[in-house]
């Protein structure tokens, strides 16, 4: 444990097919010692560690059946083409993963997580559960292990449709067209997606309620159809590896290495899973008060915006009006894409909050007044207005006038409007007139948008393979001349020399440069030049002026 886990806290994912054999009667240490979890957990504290359990609330592509014991793995979860749907574990194991739309699976879940509970109670354990949702990256999107096609997931489905359409007709909706347009229909199948995940997590908290801290999202490097294909004719890249783990960044889910050989990620990707992971993302997610250790760093993940989506809107992406790949070349890794359906307002504890982009198109009354709010709250807001229902345009308007919010007007290849209020700005232009713009002056439209909120940042300039992140935190009292320290991560998991620029603006100095024993860096007033070795890695802080 001392060697694998280094850290003062132990991840353990708890294996329900490693406790039962018929589904019945589970074993905790009765019958076989190595399922002892108050044991684990007695060693571990011998040796200064303590152990935070995970608990999978659906298919975990690491376990053999993917977590499902035996008896109860009859029916196949199947992707689109109708194909069982299989992993690729670090061995090279293929496993399984079966429909958790089986109620016997869920009943056999309920009654392993009752057994659980009381085990956890009898022992007096108080360690931490956490929820564990499994899935992986496919083109800025997360796919969940759990996501179904087979027939017993259609089955459930139709009657879950039915169920729906006999609420909707008691609510007297005239012209009631239950499966029209398609992504009416695909909403739909994402929302009984989640609704049974909900169900294996709700039976979970009830059960474990003392021990229960809620759930996580992990998304598996190498857990992906054509991964399982590369692994299978041993055509695995690490640089495909690495671009995986960073574009788990831009979703905000915690990416694994689990289902990757340890000879492959030994060097630059076990490094850059302890700068992700190890280091940023698991101490926000454990909580700040428990994940404080001296031996970590005080840098904390950077973004400057958050882009909120609806999946299953598929009339009005951002895609289509080239966002996403504006970010990727002008503020690539400092970006994160989020559900509409989680935006809300809380407290922003930076004087420079992160820009929000909200299509207009996906709020209802409660999500506009949480908008409202944030914008009166000194938040920065760039909105979509097409497809705004017509009382919140009415809404917006008559707040703005009411206010007397001074409102700036601007032709940029269609309408903007810019709101200021103190520290707030609500940016809204017409979102659909942008999608029949070609790509170049939809890269111009949104040079010209956000350029409308003052952003200091460093570009990098880099070969594709070359990939890095940053971090930032408080100047202390010796850099008093700084609003803020950051922290530039760079690695090159290639197996070719590589080069990389970083363009710096006049408010940033450069404190420390490390790493450039496997790489030569070359520092200049207005920019940084580096070439890096294969396999490399360099860190640079810089200083950002007040």
């Amino acid at each position: 444990m001392e060697e694998v886990c280094p850290g003062p806290r132990v991840l353990v994912p708890i294996n329900w097919a490693f406790h039962t054999e018929n589904g019945e009667d589970f074993d905790f240490s009765e019958k076989k010692p190595e399922t002892d979890l108050e044991l684990l957990v007695s060693r571990a504290k011998e040796i200064g560690k303590e152990i935070i359990f995970l608990l999978p609330v659906g298919p975990a592509p690491f376990l053999t059946n993917c977590g499902v014991p035996h008896f109860l793995a009859r029916n196949f979860a199947k992707d689109l083409n109708g194909q069982n749907k299989f992993v690729i574990d670090a061995d090279g194991n293929i496993n399984k993963i079966f429909s958790f739309f089986d109620p016997r699976i869920f009943k056999g879940y309920s009654r392993f997580v009752h057994f659980l509970g009381q085990y956890f109670r009898s022992k007096k354990l108080n360690n931490q559960i956490l929820g564990m949702r499994s899935g992986y990256l496919k083109e800025k999107k997360m796919i969940s292990y759990i996501e179904d096609h087979s027939d017993i997931f259609l089955n459930a489905f139709s009657k879950y449709l039915e169920g729906e359409k006999q609420i909707q007709e008691t609510k007297n909706i005239e012209e009631y067209n239950f499966l029209s347009p398609l992504f009416k229909e695909k909403e739909l199948r994402r929302n009984f997606t989640q609704t049974i995940q909900s169900f294996y997590i709700d039976e979970a908290s009830r059960n474990l309620s003392k021990n229960w801290d809620g759930a996580l999202t992990f998304s598996f490097v190498g857990g992906g159809p054509e991964d399982f294909f590369n692994k299978f004719s041993a055509q695995e890249e690490i640089t495909n590896y690495s671009r995986s783990l960073f574009d788990s960044l831009s979703l905000d889910v915690i990416p694994s290495t689990l289902l990757v050989n340890e000879e492959i990620k030994k060097g630059v990707l076990c490094r850059q899973y302890k700068d992700i992971v190890e280091e940023t993302y698991l101490p926000i997610a454990l909580g700040r008060d428990l994940y404080v250790d001296e031996h970590l760093s005080l840098f904390k993940d950077m973004h400057f915006f958050e882009v909120f989506r609806n999946l299953s809107n598929e009339g009005n992406c951002w895609d289509k009006q080239g966002l996403y790949e504006y970010l990727d070349i002008q503020f690539p890794r400092v970006y994160k894409i989020k559900e509409t359906e989680n935006f809300k307002y809380h407290d922003e504890e930076e004087e420079n909050p992160v820009i929000k982009f909200i299509q207009a198109r996906n709020l209802d009354l409660k999500k506009f007044n949480q908008l409202i709010k944030t914008f009166l709250m000194g938040g920065k807001i760039i909105v979509d207005r097409s497809g705004l229902d017509p009382d919140l345009s009415k809404k917006l308007e008559s707040f703005l006038l009411e206010n007397s919010i001074h409102t700036q007007k601007v032709r940029a290849l269609t309408d903007i409007n810019y709101s200021v209020l103190g520290m707030g700005g609500l940016l809204c232009y017409e979102g659909d007139l942008i999608q029949e713009l070609s790509q170049s002056n939809k890269v111009e439209f949104w040079k010209k948008l956000i350029s409308m909120f003052e952003k200091n940042h460093a570009q990098v300039i880099r070969d594709p393979k070359v990939e890095f992140f940053w971090r930032k935190r408080a100047a202390t009292t010796n850099e008093l001349n700084y609003e803020e320290i950051r922290r530039l991560n760079i690695y090159n998991p290639s197996s070719y020399k590589q080069k990389c620029k970083v363009l710096l603006e006049s408010k940033f100095a450069i404190i420390k440069v490390n790493g450039e024993n496997n790489s030569h860096v070359q520092t200049g007033p207005s920019e940084i030049n580096i070439d890096l070795l294969p396999k490399s890695q360099v860190i640079i802080d810089l200083g950002l002026f007040e």
